[in-house]
């Protein structure tokens, strides 16, 4: 479990979009991987990630290395403790936490394995500030 009540020490947005126009792409905050932002982090930040779905797909997103809460998702109700979270499209939302407690390089991405090949990736990298 997170530490209680304490705000996060970075918030990262990730917008999830793609597959539109009959566009091969799958992306995160309008870029494809390789070619896309890099959410750093340093060990023992709380770190808070809010997702919006711009597509009309549901995005199973995943955190390797790390378990993260549920903190919002429309849904209420009590947090829970996962590694992959399925941001509802047309405009869904989630909001997820985690403790920044597993240094190194962290792929971040949709479970729909077919989005991640088409762009809809990122990572994790641990820096020291």
């Amino acid at each position: 479990p997170l530490p209680a009540n304490r705000p996060p020490d970075r918030v990262f947005s990730q917008v999830l979009s793609g597959g539109m126009m009959g566009s091969p792409y799958w992306t995160i905050n309008g870029r494809i991987y390789p070619d896309a932002e890099i959410l750093t982090v340093s060990e023992g930040e709380r770190i808070r990630v809010h997702y919006v779905n711009h597509s009309m797909m549901s995005h199973p997103m995943h955190l390797h290395g790390h378990f993260f809460e549920v903190i919002g998702s429309g849904n209420g109700g009590p947090r829970v403790h996962k590694d992959t979270l399925i941001v509802d499209p047309q405009m869904g939302q989630a909001t997820i936490e985690f403790v920044a407690d597993n240094p190194g390089r962290w792929f971040h991405h949709c479970h729909n394995l077919y989005h991640t090949m088409a762009g809809m990736a990122n990572e994790v990298r641990y820096v020291k500030m």
